[in-house]
């Protein structure tokens, strides 16, 4: 029994410190890590990302006290130099969600020296080239009976 209560012990330390280490932290290819601090980790989804003079993408916000984390679809003004949250999304260390918020934020001032700033400064200057076209809705085609056949002419 106490076996089994050490092994678990060490299993759920590797997985909270696999967690913590950046380059272990569990996303798909498709989440760029942008910066982390003492107390967290910022990536943002190159897929989603939108620019239409102002940036919109999705956003984790990773907690490495409390091992929680924030999915958080934010818009950047680079001019202004300012964001604002449209959706955010928490989740749980075992990825249950745990709370949401959909209501649009007011646009709030960056502050310099933060993973905001670093955050907005690599979001303003992702190259044209690496973001994805705005997805249009697909056209559906209904398919249509047969048409009439044409009239024949007189005399043929």
């Amino acid at each position: 029994m106490k076996v089994l209560a050490l092994a678990l012990m060490l299993t759920t330390l590797a997985v909270a410190t696999a967690q913590t280490d950046s380059t272990k932290f569990k996303l798909r290819e498709r989440w760029k890590l942008v910066d982390c601090n003492d107390l967290s980790c910022y990536y943002y989804d190159q897929k989603t990302i939108q620019y239409k003079g102002i940036i919109t993408a999705w956003v984790i916000m990773y907690m490495k006290k409390g091992k929680k984390f924030f999915m958080v679809r934010e818009q950047f003004d680079c001019t202004n130099r300012a964001s604002r949250v449209l959706t955010l999304i928490e989740y749980n260390e075992s990825g249950n969600k745990t709370g949401e918020d959909l209501g649009v934020k007011d646009w709030e001032d960056i502050p310099p020296d933060t993973l905001g700033e670093e955050m907005l400064d690599t979001l303003c200057n992702v190259p044209a080239s690496d973001i994805p076209p705005v997805r249009k809705k697909p056209v559906v085609v209904v398919p249509v009976d047969d048409p009439p056949p044409l009239p024949k002419k007189k005399g043929n």
